[in-house]
Formats: C-alpha cells, sequence, structure tokens
C-alpha cells in the first residue's frame, strides 16, 4: 500500500502539468517584464533607477505564480493520503480529476467497488508435480506466515479439498517468502517465494 501511494503521489495530474507548463513561460514572462520596468524608464526618460526598480519588485512579486505552482501537488498528496485514511486506494492525481468529472458510480450488490483482498486465479504445475502436492506444501508453509498473500493461499487450498501438509522449522524471509520443511514428504525442505 505504501508503495502504492508513493506512485500514485508521484503521477501528475493534467491541471498539474498545465500549471507546469504554464509557470514555465509565465515566469520569465514576468521576470522579462520586470526587467523592462527596472531599465527602460531610467534610461529613456531620466526615471530614478532606485523607485523603478522597486517597482520591478513589486511587479515580480504580484506576478509570481509560486503559490499556483506548488499548490498543486500539495493538494493531490492531501487527497490521496486522506483517502487512504479511509480504506480508499486512489492511484493518482490523474485519477482524482476524472473523479471530480463523475456523474454517477455503479457499485456492486455490497455497495463496494472493490475489496483488496487477494485471491488465487490459477495453479500452474511444473515438473509432474500435483495440483494437491503443490497446495498442500504452499498451504502448509503458509500457516505459519501473516501475509495477505498467505491466506488466498490456505483459502484456495481449502475450497479445493486440499489439507495443508505438515511443516516444521518454518523460516520468514522478509520481502521474499519462506522456507519450512514438510514432514510428510521424508522431511524435504520446501519453499514459497517470489521470483526476485
Amino acid at each position: 500500500i505504501i508503495t502504492l501511494i508513493a506512485q500514485a503521489q508521484k503521477s501528475r495530474p493534467e491541471m498539474q502539468e498545465f500549471l507546469d507548463k504554464f509557470a514555465s513561460y509565465y515566469i520569465p514572462a514576468a521576470i522579462g517584464l520586470a526587467v523592462l520596468v527596472a531599465i527602460i524608464p531610467p534610461l529613456l526618460f531620466g526615471q530614478p533607477f532606485s523607485e523603478w526598480f522597486t517597482r520591478a519588485l513589486i511587479l515580480l512579486v504580484l506576478a509570481c505564480p509560486d503559490a499556483l505552482v506548488v499548490s498543486a501537488p500539495v493538494a493531490v498528496a492531501a487527497a490521496i493520503g486522506g483517502a487512504s485514511r479511509r480504506g480508499v486506494l486512489i492511484k493518482g492525481g490523474r485519477f482524482l480529476e476524472v473523479l471530480s468529472k463523475t456523474k454517477a458510480i455503479a457499485f456492486d450488490k455490497t455497495k463496494t467497488l472493490t475489496v483488496g483482498t487477494p485471491v488465487v486465479a490459477e495453479v500452474i504445475l511444473l515438473h509432474g508435480a500435483t495440483e494437491e502436492d503443490v497446495l498442500g506444501d504452499a498451504a502448509g508453509i503458509e500457516k505459519f506466515s501473516s501475509h495477505p498473500l498467505a491466506k488466498a493461499i490456505e483459502d484456495y487450498a481449502k475450497q479445493k479439498g486440499v489439507e495443508p501438509h505438515k511443516m516444521d522449522k518454518f523460516k520468514n524471509i522478509a520481502g521474499r517468502g519462506g522456507n519450512a520443511t514438510c514432514l510428510v514428504c521424508d522431511n524435504k525442505e520446501h519453499a514459497i517465494r517470489n521470483l526476485q
């Protein structure tokens, strides 16, 4: 979830891109105008430079759109953070903009859009393994784990009527998976891991 929020905050909404593009033209124009205000009256009309320099600085302060440029990402970050505290994950500022233009939303009968609960979609067998053995090993190892995918694997095995294999000596490898010794498979060590 933390990674998704970070990615969401990195994605730039259209309004922010517009403000950045606008600022890339506007700021040089404002600086150029301020330089002209500071230089032309003293050079062409003999006016006091200090007075026109002060006016040029005032023009820069009034013309600078920094508040607009800074406010867009701050507002997006605040909205994404507030939504995530309420259990809603918004994938970026672009989606916030689209949401502001939405006229209708269709919910399912439980009045939810989606639930962030992982499920097993498919088991792919390799090297002549049976689904019962693979699920038994995986469910047996995942009984020790508190990872959200562990529950999905356990539930899938239960749904298929597969008993988890008895395991011992579970070792959690942070961010990678886990190992355990299968007590019904000749005490061999089995692992469940990601591809890293």
